[in-house]
């Protein structure tokens, strides 16, 4: 049977998917049992406003504006406020639940910002964060190649999340377990999670999602000789299990991933809400306000 290149492609993905889970479940059997480390060093980054060129990074944005629009979009002041919105709201209440808590030196938060961000919106961000000694700002060059190393010299977890998706609270321990020179130059990914959004009626919709490889939380272990130093240095998220060997992780809910009209990708991430995944279901493994999310839809035109 003749298959499109799409579905060829998609077919293949899952052949792949099933040999990580397979690898996935041998390197568990004999390393095992794996448990959190609590003195394990992790490095948990987020991209804020970053005016990035490099790789793919943004492309659905880049391809759909010019530079300049590009620009006036990523600082525009109501999709900034927006931001902090929910960065505070959202990401934040996700890391301050954490029950492996954040901590100086052990587990930090790196917020990178384009240098051009606003003045007043830098400070904002600043007093949100400012009260925590292991969250700090990091500034990107605008038309920035590449993200400034910001991980410390010894081995640690060097992960990515949006700033406006949140982590379940065990997420920083059950990351931690791989936090060890067996699996120094791995990926580790957490597939199971929700989708989290309003429809149309402004009414709270939910899902639950089954995406290996998805970028909330993705994680690389870097050791003292691994090929990269950052989970960005891999590569676009999606396939980066072709640049280094890779983890499923326990298939616990890991994440909620926002969908809303402020996304660059909207609406191409517009999604059914299962009636089945209630609210209640989800707050057992993420600390989530739901209003926090409601946005005013500082979107990029079709």
């Amino acid at each position: 049977m003749d298959l499109s290149p799409k579905k060829a492609e998609n077919w293949q993905r899952k052949l792949v998917m099933r040999r990580l889970k397979l690898r996935t479940a041998l390197l568990r059997w004999w390393y095992g049992p794996l448990r959190p480390n609590p003195d394990a060093r992790i490095v948990v980054t987020v991209r804020y406003s970053v005016h990035f060129v490099g790789g793919k990074e943004g492309w659905f944005v880049k391809r759909r504006l010019s530079p300049q629009e590009h620009i006036a979009w990523l600082f525009d002041e109501e999709r900034l406020l927006e931001r902090l919105q929910f960065f505070s709201g959202i990401l934040l209440p996700s890391l301050l639940t954490q029950d492996m808590p954040m901590q100086r030196n052990r587990r930090e938060l790196v917020v990178y910002v384009s240098e051009g961000l606003p003045d007043a919106h830098r400070a904002a961000l600043e007093a949100t964060i400012g009260q925590y000694d292991w969250a700090r700002l990091v500034s990107v060059p605008m038309g920035a190649q590449e993200y400034p190393d910001v991980g410390p010299d010894t081995e640690h977890a060097h992960l990515r999340i949006d700033d406006d998706d949140a982590l379940s609270r065990d997420f920083l321990s059950r990351l931690s377990a791989y936090v060890r020179p067996e699996f120094h130059g791995n990926i580790i990914t957490h597939r199971m999670g929700y989708f989290a959004g309003f429809d149309n009626a402004g009414h709270l919709i939910l899902k639950r999602a089954y995406i290996p490889m998805i970028a909330m939380g993705i994680a690389y272990i870097v050791g003292p000789r691994t090929k990269f130093r950052s989970i960005y240095e891999v590569g676009p998220h999606f396939h980066a299990y072709t640049a280094a060997p890779t983890i499923i992780g326990d298939s616990a809910p890991a994440y909620i991933r926002t969908v809303h009209p402020g996304q660059s990708m909207y609406p191409l991430t517009v999604f059914k809400g299962d009636p089945a995944i209630t609210l209640e279901e989800v707050r057992r493994y993420i600390e989530f306000d739901p209003e926090a999310l409601r946005s005013n839809g500082a979107a990029v035109d079709a």
